[in-house]
């Protein structure tokens, strides 16, 4: 056997050696202590930990295969820690109504398999949740979390829920408005528009709620909207810088709401018959008056898209020239009308 005595290695190989030891102790004393669950508990219990204490800055922390650890009281905020904190998961880290576990920015969290993040919220979506470097990581809206996993590599957190984004004509604009159910971090809402679909530009910015777990409308008007097709997106903007879009919804200014395509004055039998296409659907007026915009004859339609008939009754008119005209709360269209 040869024996290599200590003198005979070069300063290097013992500089090398020395700093991976240290890597390595560092490593290895970067969580202080490892508390395992002893059973089913609440985090705050002394007794739930082997270690004999509720877990601190830079423990380890196992909740053991078969143990249900709860957070029911207020929040565990680990955030002001200096070592991280690693969490794994066997079994099932369960959250009650409210509460919070908060971790500072290197700590993670695993969840092995057959282990379970759960909430027991009756509706309160976002209340419980789980922060790591201040960003939310997991909040009981999106339901179980199912190992294997980990965080926050894996972010079920959507910026906002989006309900609707809609996009409609108003005389020579555009209406944009839409819906969110719930709002995280969430700065402002861009709505951007396209002539072509794939090249967008900014249309105005509408201020974000921040954080909110209530349904919350928006609108905003686009004064400027392309000649023909303009597409519209809308574009989420988080604190962060981080951005997120909706689907693409189209709109045709070229598009009447209402064209007449055939007018029938029946003289015989007193009836104006006004053949109208419709691209609108919704209650609409429509007026009959006389060369000098004396109102004779006015109504209301229930009009849906496509073909639609109106007929007037004109049995008590004089022969002369009459102007129909039909509005809503978008267009309004005037025929000349020879009786």
């Amino acid at each position: 056997m040869n024996f290599y005595p200590f003198s005979f290695l070069s300063q290097g190989t013992i500089i090398r050696r020395l700093s991976l030891f240290w890597c390595l102790f560092i490593s290895y004393s970067s969580y202080s202590t490892t508390c395992t669950s002893t059973g089913t508990g609440d985090w705050d219990d002394n007794g739930t930990w082997s270690c004999g204490h509720v877990p601190g800055c830079g423990d380890t922390i196992i909740i053991a295969s078969g143990n249900t650890v709860s957070i029911n009281h207020g929040q565990e905020d680990y955030t002001p820690c200096t070592p991280a904190n690693l969490v794994r998961v066997f079994g099932t880290l369960r959250f009650t109504n409210g509460y919070k576990l908060r971790l500072n920015c290197s700590s993670t969290i695993v969840v092995m398999s057959g282990g379970l993040i759960t909430s027991t919220a009756n509706g309160n979506g976002n209340n419980n949740l789980i922060e790591i470097c201040s960003n939310i990581v997991w909040s009981s809206s999106c339901g179980d979390l199912v190992g294997p996993l980990s965080l926050p590599a894996y972010d079920c957190v959507l910026p906002i829920t989006l309900v609707s984004f809609t996009a409609e004509k108003s005389k020579s604009n555009v209406l944009l408005k839409w819906t969110t159910a719930s709002e995280i971090n969430n700065d402002y809402f861009m709505p951007e528009r396209s002539k072509d679909g794939k090249a967008f530009e900014e249309v105005g910015r509408v201020q974000g709620a921040g954080n909110s777990t209530t349904m919350l409308s928006y609108s905003l008007t686009d004064a400027s909207p392309f000649d023909g097709v303009s597409y519209y997106r809308l574009k989420q903007v988080d604190f962060d810088g981080t951005s997120s879009y909706s689907d693409i919804v189209a709109v045709n200014m070229e598009n009447k709401d209402f064209e007449a395509l055939n007018i029938t004055p029946d003289i015989m039998n007193g009836i104006i018959s006004i053949t109208l296409r419709s691209n609108y659907n919704g209650k609409a007026e429509y007026s009959l008056s006389d060369v000098l915009g004396n109102n004779i004859h006015q109504g209301t339609v229930e009009s849906s898209k496509g073909l639609n008939q109106i007929d007037i009754r004109a049995y008590h008119l004089a022969q002369g020239v009459y102007y129909f005209t039909i509005r809503n709360d978008h267009e309004i269209l005037t025929k000349k009308i020879f009786y």
